[in-house]
């Protein structure tokens, strides 16, 4: 693996070739970046080093062709995300924060020469030696602060299981959260959960989820979705790894 920590931003003119004048982000693979449209920023957190070590739980800022490493208000004592890869964010354009959800450490636990690493209290698991995420966090653009909304789970369905590489979106029309698919690792031998598909492997049982969940921002709810007809010519099957894109026009 060959990490880069180059930052190439589109110009549509001429190609640009941004200059560093201060800190920047090391190379990392399968960080979570979002698009914040009021104050025209990227934002990124995380990533995972490639190199043996513990994947980052750094949060930064691109604005104005600079980086700029964010330090956490924390006003109100929530702490921040653990470190993970391959995790999503979203921009909620109504409301001007982003949601973070999942991931993984990618890292086995515990491996020569690296300690044994502590998943975080926010609703992780250790399975199969890794640490797989099911928390969701909200990222407060204005007081620039990792906050954990309260979920009612009013409609007793429960929350999205910890997964890595699932797709999610921010539907701005109905505003709700869409996410759909991921994976996870489970220890060679067991089962896969309902609702998702499981291949050969030789050294785990690697799970693709194929459910749907909407998370309503004005309600802390998580909600399943449930489809009448989930026959292979009319639902995706179980992945990872996938893209999803909103549709404004529709």
């Amino acid at each position: 693996w060959t990490e880069r920590n180059a930052t190439w931003p589109l110009d549509d003119s001429s190609v640009s070739y941004p200059t560093f004048e201060n800190l920047y982000p090391e190379g990392r693979l399968a960080p979570a970046m979002v698009y914040l449209a009021a104050s025209e920023e990227i934002l990124m957190f995380g990533g995972d080093r490639r190199k043996g070590d513990n994947p980052y739980d750094d949060t930064w800022r691109w604005h104005d062709g600079a980086w700029e490493a964010v330090s956490l208000a924390d006003p109100g004592n929530d702490g921040a995300p653990a470190a993970r890869t391959f995790h999503q964010m979203v921009y909620d354009s109504t409301r001007d924060k982003a949601y973070m959800f999942g991931g993984s450490s990618e890292i086995d636990y515990p491996e020569p020469g690296v300690p044994e690493y502590n998943c975080g209290p926010n609703n992780t698991s250790l399975i199969n030696n890794k640490c797989f995420y099911e928390d969701l966090w909200e990222w407060d653009n204005v007081t620039s602060d990792w906050v954990v909304p309260t979920i009612t789970d009013a409609l007793g369905d429960g929350n999205p299981a910890a997964r890595k590489q699932h797709g999610m979106v921010y539907d701005e029309d109905r505003d709700v959260v869409v996410l759909f698919g991921g994976m996870v690792e489970l220890p060679l031998g067991t089962a896969c959960p309902d609702g998702s598909d499981s291949y050969p492997d030789d050294h785990f049982t690697p799970c693709f989820f194929n459910d749907h969940w909407e998370w309503h921002p004005s309600s802390g709810e998580w909600e399943k979705i449930v489809f009448a007809d989930t026959g292979p010519d009319n639902y995706p099957e179980g992945r990872a790894g996938h893209g999803m894109a909103y549709d404004s026009h529709r």
